[in-house]
């Protein structure tokens, strides 16, 4: 049987590409997401598809348009039947998985 793979979502608020040392735009020091860029996969030409917080995440966490998972504005929950990445993932996963929740704030919580 293969070794599952390790999936780390890291979802920054506010920073624009530019603020990371990997991209060699601007003089910042951030050793610990260069070293995340270069040992996984970095999107040098993506954009977001909403301007805020919580609909933006729930559509990386769905694969889904902010409207069509009924998250438009911030503060509010996805539905409970919303298929997210981590119901996908959560038959996959190794003993001691992790669920991840998109709570009220929008910010991802884990819980162990």
């Amino acid at each position: 049987m293969p070794k599952p793979p390790n999936i780390l979502y890291v979802f920054t608020d506010q920073m624009r590409a530019s603020a990371m040392g990997c991209a060699q735009s601007e003089p910042v020091y951030t050793p610990h997401l260069d070293r995340f860029a270069a040992q996984g996969v970095r999107f040098e030409n993506a954009i977001a598809n909403t301007p805020v917080c919580t609909p933006s995440r729930a559509s990386l966490i769905t694969g889904r348009h902010a409207w069509t998972c009924q998250s438009i504005v911030n503060d509010i929950r996805l539905p409970e039947e919303e298929l997210s990445i981590a119901d996908v993932l959560q038959n996959q996963a190794a003993a001691g998985r992790k669920e991840l929740e998109l709570d009220l704030s929008g910010y991802a919580q884990v819980e162990v």
